[in-house]
């Protein structure tokens, strides 16, 4: 969804959906496209509302201001994530 946010959007700072693992979440960043772009520089990182980051399943590997990196743990949800990635 965020990638049809970045390519759609004419704003400076365009509001991303956060990308955690809760279903049905819809919390929102709003953060510039170069931003979203240094956090999504591998198919295994994901933008997460602070306190939307799952301990078993997500490691963060950054934190900013209004919200977080993160990386997913478990080889199973690697795997998803790298086979939902449409930038590959």
């Amino acid at each position: 969804m965020n990638e049809s946010i970045e390519k759609g959007t004419d704003k400076q700072v365009p509001v991303f959906v956060c990308e955690c693992g809760n279903l049905g979440c819809q919390a929102t960043v709003s953060l510039p496209i170069p931003a979203y772009e240094a956090v999504r520089t591998d198919f295994n990182r994901f933008l997460v509302v602070p306190g939307h980051e799952i301990a078993t399943v997500d490691r963060v590997v950054e934190t900013h201001r209004n919200y977080l990196v993160v990386r997913k743990r478990e080889p199973e949800a690697r795997e998803m994530a790298k086979k939902a990635d449409i930038r590959s």
